[in-house]
């Protein structure tokens, strides 16, 4: 809504020829539509995905009604794509997914792909002479992204000399107000913990897009355990990087 406010008040200095969301899909935009604007929006995956994958991770029923609870929003989400001038998906799998879950009709969807910058995400020689262990890359407290597989498989292949390289941050991943305790372990981390392969797993924290790129060139493989990706860059960027992918 306040997004709403912002508009209406630029939209009386500014002619807008359009507005793009991205995925926020709020019903702030079925207001921008009475501006007389067109509204598109790019949705990478319907929200019921999610969903579905922190329902099964859940260990809990608390944590069961907290998931529920934070995902009332996808009926808001479904009930303004269909009233959306256009829908863009990032993938034709996307795009039918979107028209199951949300209900949006195929005359308004069309799909345009995601790209990987080669200029940027490329063999780097220096980098890839001597590649090893394998990548994931990716939020690992989002459940879908499958950590809780690759680190099971991890354990299971711990006596074979295999370590993990995992580009993401686990340590900053809750703010907290009192600096003098340390915050909670992430989803990630607990796992860790469970599996016992805390010696095999580096995590790099958040890097540049050069920096990733490197990351990618000094590994053997790159893993996507993704339950679902809507397209999923890092597939992409490691192929283009030439590094074999296992999703």
């Amino acid at each position: 809504m306040r997004a709403y406010a912002k508009v209406k008040e630029l939209h009386k200095s500014r002619k807008f020829d359009i507005i793009h969301d991205n995925q926020g899909l709020g019903y702030g935009l079925l207001l921008m539509k009475k501006l007389g604007i067109p509204i598109v929006a790019t949705i990478h995956h319907p929200l019921t995905i999610d969903k579905q994958a922190d329902l099964k991770q859940a260990d809990s029923l608390r944590g069961k009604w907290g998931v529920y609870m934070f995902y009332l929003l996808t009926h808001m989400q479904a009930f303004v794509a269909r009233r959306l001038d256009r829908v863009i998906a990032v993938s034709q799998s996307s795009a039918k997914e979107i028209e199951r879950s949300f209900k949006v009709t195929p005359d308004k969807l069309r799909v345009v792909y995601n790209g990987t910058d080669t200029d940027i995400f490329k063999p780097i020689k220096e980098e890839s002479s001597n590649r090893s262990g394998l990548i994931m890359v990716g939020n690992t407290d989002d459940r879908k992204k499958g950590v809780i597989y690759l680190l099971k498989a991890l354990y299971l292949l711990h006596n074979d000399g295999i370590s993990l390289t995992i580009v993401d941050d686990p340590w900053q991943r809750f703010p907290h107000g009192n600096q003098a305790e340390p915050p909670p372990p992430s989803y990630a981390l607990r796992l860790l913990q469970k599996f016992g392969v805390d010696g095999l797993v580096n995590f790099t924290g958040r890097l540049t897009t050069e920096a990733l790129a490197k990351q990618y060139s000094r590994a053997e493989i790159a893993v996507v355990p993704s339950l679902y990706e809507g397209f999923g860059f890092p597939a992409s960027e490691a192929m283009a990087c030439g590094v074999p992918v296992i999703a």
